[in-house]
């Protein structure tokens, strides 16, 4: 599905990340969990995170970093509905995919009230 999905020409640089790190989260879990100690690059999912780099043609930090802005969103949508999501990932707001990483790291009650003042201002209420 995320295949197909990156094959539309019609998408965002956010919704691109997203689906990339979706991938590359998909793609890491079937080898198993590791834990922190285990990372390197003789790991598995360093070479997981190498491969989709070489497919798409990005550095293998990227792919990680849009791994990490898709659990991101995730967590976001999860607290706020999947509205926000869509906000996030359509570009209408003026977030880089680290302040949503940053903000996704928030307690749940500051996500749910910066989700509602993206919203009042996407809307028109806010000055």
């Amino acid at each position: 599905m995320i295949h197909n999905q990156l094959a539309r020409r019609n998408l965002t640089n956010d919704e691109m990340a997203y689906l990339w790190g979706k991938r590359y989260l998909g793609e890491k879990k079937e080898h198993g969990d590791r834990g922190p100690e285990k990372m390197g690059h003789s790991d598995p999912s360093s070479r997981t995170s190498e491969a989709i780099a070489q497919e798409l043609g990005v550095g293998e930090a990227t792919v990680r970093r849009a791994a990490s802005f898709a659990e991101a969103v995730d967590i976001i949508a999860k607290i706020c509905g999947p509205e926000a999501k869509d906000l996030i990932l359509s570009g209408e707001l003026a977030l880089t995919r680290s302040d949503v990483v940053a903000i996704a790291e928030e307690d749940p009650k500051t996500v749910k009230a910066i989700n509602h003042s993206f919203e009042l201002f996407v809307n028109g209420s806010a000055a």
